[in-house]
């Protein structure tokens, strides 16, 4: 696994979920989509679920850890 991934899995594993937002802000992570991607592709069981921000309603993606398969 590459760093990134590592970051991603750990925050996961510690934190429970992960916005985009959440990891620009924490790891200087763009790209989580395809991070979450290549995770799944290793067998990780993540979720994801679309979610509104109240103040400006702009939708943003949620993703949390299921476990392996």
């Amino acid at each position: 696994m590459t760093g990134q991934n590592d970051l991603v899995l750990k925050h996961l594993t510690a934190v429970g979920c992960i916005t985009s937002w959440e990891a620009i802000e924490s790891y200087h992570i763009t790209r989580l989509s395809s991070i979450i991607y290549r995770l799944k592709a290793k067998g990780y069981r993540i979720e994801d679920e679309w979610c509104q921000n109240m103040i400006d309603g702009r939708m943003y993606k949620r993703y949390w850890l299921r476990g392996e398969e």
